[in-house]
């Protein structure tokens, strides 16, 4: 990598920006004599630049003179119109993520920025976190497997006593109801404990009417601070509990012990918090992890009981969050953040009525090891053993897979001889025309192809990736 700068884009919100701090410590360790500069929005990093990893940041505003260098690396992360117009005029050896050409046509680059684009709506097999996805394409292995992030603070009766309560979230269906947070806030202050209520403009309303049915308005500080502000503050808390938002990931970062609710339309393995010791709780249920939901009423949202949730939070505090992770949760799974031998991001049950492995936990990890070897991050032999765990504890999925596979590489096929045709009929995405089970390859497959506008290149690659599923 030469000394020109790797600019990376990052016009999303605040979760994302702290999500890229990981890859400015990689970039870091692996270019050191490399300008780290990065292209975002100033309301969301100016309140995090005392957290960053070395790094130059500009403003939106500045797209137009970035256009005047060249750089080793560009690395897009951001989906806006602007993004992919300026990623696609950088003057670069190496363009990662989504970018547009100057005759308007969209690609993306980097077979793990695809990866990532392919699980738009297909994410429920997904195990790859957002913030090692920003990285595989340029990070390698030994990198992040050597690299051991600082784990949570211990409790320490000599820090302030208040318990964070963040109580919102980009969504309704992801945070829990005025009701639940009530009840905890309740429950805390009679067992002794300094609940305070966080959140952003958003959610002024909300934390008065919690702080309103408790009689305590002192509780609530929503919408009191900016972003440094509140990182400020959170990184003097003794826990942080908090639905999947861009403050846990704040709090995570700055060592603060982090909860995560994990309800609603998120995948904690994708969005959860990233350094490893955090507590994680998540619903038992079949549609955990979900893209969007699709019942009535958010089941998981409904379940959660702070009369539950209470013991997790005073074990995690007085004995430790290992102990807490060892608590037994009717309906729930407690989970710690960890990294794997791999380096990538993990999460692992410590007791817990931990239950045996399900047709999809199977089915994900098999799916992470295809495509951490397919795509050349894991070895053989992870392959391997995801495969074979897969074909002695659920034999029953084995010929449906393979049908399903075969008719993939059958399809592909006779999409390469329509091409030849030049009829375009069988170009559209037809990664839902598979079972479920399968869809993490059909998206990817499909995705390629488009990417790679239909090129013979193009459809080796993905006869290659299904002839690969062989069992």
């Amino acid at each position: 990598m030469d000394t020109n700068p790797i600019l990376i884009i990052q016009m999303q919100r605040l979760g994302d920006v702290v999500l890229t701090f990981p890859l400015l410590g990689w970039l870091e360790r692996l270019f050191p004599d490399t300008p780290r500069w990065i292209l975002g929005e100033e309301p969301f990093y100016k309140g995090l630049l005392p957290l960053s990893p070395r790094a130059v940041y500009f403003s939106s505003e500045a797209g137009p003179a970035l256009q005047k260098r060249t750089y080793s690396a560009v690395i897009n992360l951001s989906h806006r119109p602007e993004s992919l117009r300026l990623a696609g005029l950088l003057q670069t050896q190496t363009r990662l993520g989504l970018y547009e050409t100057p005759e308007g046509g969209r690609h993306i680059g980097g077979d793990w920025q695809l990866y990532r684009a392919s699980l738009t709506r297909n994410n429920r097999h997904n195990r790859y976190h957002w913030a090692d996805l920003n990285a595989l394409d340029i990070i390698p292995r030994k990198i992040l497997a050597s690299t051991r992030w600082p784990a949570p603070r211990p409790f320490s009766p000599a820090r302030s006593g208040h318990i964070g309560l963040f109580v919102g979230a980009s969504q309704p269906e992801k945070r829990p109801d005025a009701s639940f947070w009530i009840d905890l806030t309740r429950r805390l202050l009679t067992a002794g404990h300094r609940p305070v209520l966080l959140g952003g403009k958003a959610e002024v309303a909300l934390g008065r009417e919690v702080a309103g049915a408790l009689k305590a308005p002192s509780l609530n500080l929503c919408g009191r601070f900016s972003i440094k502000e509140l990182a400020e503050f959170v990184a003097r808390l003794d826990l942080f509990v908090t639905p999947d938002t861009g403050p846990m990931h704040v709090a995570a970062w700055t060592g603060t012990p982090t909860l995560n609710l994990s309800i609603g339309p998120v995948n904690a393995w994708e969005t959860g918090p990233f350094s490893q010791g955090h507590l994680v709780l998540r619903p038992r249920l079949s549609c955990a992890g979900c893209w969007e939901c699709v019942h009535e009423s958010v089941r998981c949202k409904n379940r959660l009981s702070a009369r539950e949730i209470m013991p997790l939070v005073q074990t995690a505090l007085m004995k430790g969050r290992e102990a807490a992770a060892r608590l037994e949760l009717p309906g729930w799974e407690v989970c710690l953040t960890a990294r794997d031998g791999y380096g990538l991001y993990s999460l692992i049950q410590a007791g817990n009525g931990k239950q045996p492995p399900s047709a999809h936990t199977a089915l994900s990890r098999f799916w992470q090891a295809f495509f951490g070897n397919a795509l050349g991050y894991l070895p053989p032999e992870a392959l391997d053993a995801a495969r074979k765990t897969l074909e002695t504890e659920f034999p029953s999925l084995i010929p449906p897979l393979a049908q399903s596979a075969a008719a993939l590489t059958r399809h592909i096929a006779a999409a390469l001889k329509s091409r030849a045709r030049n009829d375009r009929g069988m170009f559209r995405d037809f990664s839902l025309g598979f079972i479920p089970a399968l869809r993490p390859l059909s998206s990817y497959a499909s995705m390629l192809l488009m990417n790679g506008d239909f090129s013979r290149a193009a459809f080796a690659r993905a006869l290659d990736l299904a002839e690969r599923l062989v069992f």
